[in-house]
């Protein structure tokens, strides 16, 4: 075995062990703290670093080293501003918590994205092994939904409190909506939000993978529609927006192939979609009624933890430093697991702005957020290069991160950005 195969081999598993374990890794987290075992988590970290490791000793053993584009400097100097800017603001400690979330799924594209000629396989196979593995994830929790129950997962140490999460404690066994009487739809994720934005990958992924299988459209629209019903069973107003921006994505930059080629097929799954929506609005339209009814307080309730977010960004231009804002902020405040409810409740309404980009300006201030905006600009352009599925599925979950933080679930972010890194790094090659 040569030495150059052997290190491609090590790369190509570790990326295989990570398209494996992502999906399941709320649920082993979880699990693993009643076995008293408190550092599963960073098992993702640790492939990733021995990932890039392995990039970097080929790169100097063939002294071949990547090619440096507009999108690698805007990575490297969106990282190194938010290093400096953290340094003399949350200090090493922001660096090291706060980079985890803010870049570390960043980090795994470029790794992806100039390692992918490491991979011996074609990026269609590596495709096939999410929608596996994912797919199985899925139909775990469409099972502890549906057929067992959340009450299950108490069993497996997750949190007895629905819809309460508190610093320190156990994911809850789901999300309600209060004095609505609904349980919102998370299977074995963190939360509803996190299961929305990962449906939507999910199915961008498996519609663009199965694309060209004419034989097999008929079953791909069966499977697809069934996850627009978990994603409706979700209560999540964000997928809505989202899957909306990417409905009109999806038509504008594939009108033409879609009229000439699909034109009956377009439209028996418009009118499949409108019957089977229509059946949903009947059973569960006054579930979601109510949740917008009853939920219109936590609507305001976002738009002022953004306009929170604004003022803070307005008294530091040029950021707070890594880690001042959203929900991780609380690992950075001294003795947090003794606060009483009302006062973390005051503290998250000052760091926690509901929204990822307002977080951005937060902590990196403008530099930060034209930096982000300009690398998933050049992102989104180069899958729009490769298909408008791929596009509309990314556009659709950075809107979601309007007015949520679903980058900060570091097993949906991390597998998000490997995917696409996977996918423009091998068309790069090519």
């Amino acid at each position: 075995m040569s030495w150059y195969f052997s290190w491609s081999k090590l790369f190509d598993f570790s990326f295989r062990l990570l398209l494996i374990l992502l999906p399941f890794t709320v649920f082993l987290t979880v699990f693993s703290q009643f076995l008293w075992f408190s550092g599963w988590s960073l098992y993702k970290e640790l492939v990733l670093i021995f990932m890039g490791i392995i990039l970097w000793f080929d790169c100097i053993q063939k002294r071949r080293f990547p090619k440096i584009g507009i999108l690698d400097w805007m990575i490297g100097g969106y990282i190194v501003y938010l290093i400096f800017i953290s340094l003399f603001t949350t200090g090493i400690q922001g660096i090291i918590y706060g980079g985890r979330y803010d870049f570390e799924f960043i980090i795994a594209f470029w790794i992806l994205y100039h390692g992918a000629y490491l991979l011996p396989k074609n990026f269609t196979y590596y495709l096939k092994i999410f929608l596996l593995s994912w797919g199985w994830a899925i139909f775990l929790g469409f099972c502890v939904r549906f057929i067992f129950g959340e009450d299950i997962l108490l069993y497996f140490w997750f949190s007895w409190n629905p819809s309460s999460w508190q610093f320190g404690s156990s994911v809850p066994i789901f999300h309600g909506i209060d004095t609505a009487n609904i349980r919102r739809f998370q299977g074995i994720f963190d939360g509803p939000n996190s299961a929305a934005a990962f449906i939507l990958l999910y199915i961008g992924i498996f519609v663009y993978f199965l694309r060209t299988k004419k034989d097999w459209h008929f079953l791909v629209g069966v499977w697809v529609f069934f996850l627009l019903g978990l994603l409706f069973l979700t209560y999540s107003r964000s997928w809505m927006i989202g899957f909306f921006v990417w409905f009109i994505s999806v038509v504008i930059f594939s009108f033409s192939t879609l009229y000439k080629k699909y034109r009956f097929q377009s439209g028996i799954v418009g009118i499949l979609a409108l019957f089977i929506f229509g059946i949903l609005f009947l059973r569960y339209g006054w579930a979601w009624q109510g949740a917008i009814t009853v939920r219109a307080w936590s609507s305001k309730w976002h738009i002022e933890r953004m306009a929170t977010g604004w003022n803070n960004f307005i008294e530091q231009p040029w950021g707070h430093g890594l880690w001042f804002a959203g929900p991780g902020y609380r690992y950075l405040i001294p003795d947090m697991n003794s606060k009483n409810a009302t006062e973390v409740e005051i503290l998250d309404r000052k760091y926690i702005p509901e929204s990822w980009f307002i977080q951005q300006l937060e902590e990196g201030g403008v530099i930060a957020l034209f930096l982000f905006l300009a690398i998933m600009t050049i992102i989104a352009y180069h899958l729009l290069q490769i298909h408008s599925v791929l596009f509309g599925m990314f556009i659709s979950i950075l809107c979601m991160n309007f007015f949520l933080h679903t980058f900060e679930s570091a097993y949906f972010s991390l597998l998000l950005f490997l995917l696409i890194g996977l996918v423009l790094g091998k068309f790069r090659k090519s």
